[in-house]
């Protein structure tokens, strides 16, 4: 089985269950934090707010086109930076989608331009992850696995696979938004953090679809 791609040393850099949960969502799941019912839903609100905006609807459309082009399996050591994954593509253009390196420089310079409003106009949204990045996982991981409704050993391991993904991610995000809160980082190279935590989350996510398809395949 392909392994999950770590997030841990993104992690290190930025890091110097109650009934209320929403349908569909296991109400047992180790993600679950004990926080208000008031609480829940403004956060359930902002969450859905955010993903469903039209700049983020985009932003992550062209994650995952960039991701599908990049077609990268290895250790997430080799791209957790930015300048780390341009030279890996670089480095490994024969291997990719890419036409050229000034397409794959270009395509990541618009990803970076929209992460940039994104992060601007989701601030209040990105601080409330930092107090609530259990139920943060939680719907991550309920939008995840929406769709799959026949309950199998495959379903089963891809909801562990996907869990993973997204605690990696969720504490990526955390802890990069954290250090900007502390004054540790800029804004700037908070949202470059942002983006190449979403970056590994789409490649996992990847990964994890594909270990399904093999298993129910058999």
């Amino acid at each position: 089985m392909k392994k999950i791609l770590l997030l841990s040393s993104l992690v290190f850099i930025f890091s110097c269950s109650d009934e209320n949960v929403i349908n569909g969502i296991d109400e047992n799941s180790s993600n679950t934090t004990n926080v208000s019912a008031k609480t829940v839903s403004d956060f359930d609100e902002l969450f859905y707010q955010h993903i469903n905006s039209s700049v983020y609807l985009e932003l992550d459309s062209k994650i995952n086109l960039y991701t599908a082009k990049m077609r990268f399996t290895e250790n997430s050591e080799n791209i957790n930076t930015e300048e780390k994954m341009i030279s890996w593509i670089l480095a490994n253009l024969d291997t990719t989608n890419f036409s050229s390196t000034e397409e794959a420089i270009s395509e990541w310079k618009e990803i970076e331009n929209i992460s940039k409003i994104v992060f601007e106009t989701n601030a209040d949204f990105y601080k409330e992850v930092t107090h609530n990045k259990g139920r943060f996982s939680e719907l991550l991981l309920h939008e995840n696995m929406k769709y799959y409704t026949t309950n199998s050993t495959c379903k089963d391991n891809l909801n562990a696979c996907n869990s993973s993904a997204v605690d990696q991610y969720s504490g990526a995000m955390e802890g990069a938004f954290e250090a900007y809160l502390d004054g540790h980082i800029s804004g700037e190279s908070a949202s470059k953090a942002m983006d190449n935590a979403r970056i590994i989350y789409s490649i996992n996510l990847d990964l994890c679809r594909m270990e399904y398809d093999s298993c129910i395949l058999g």
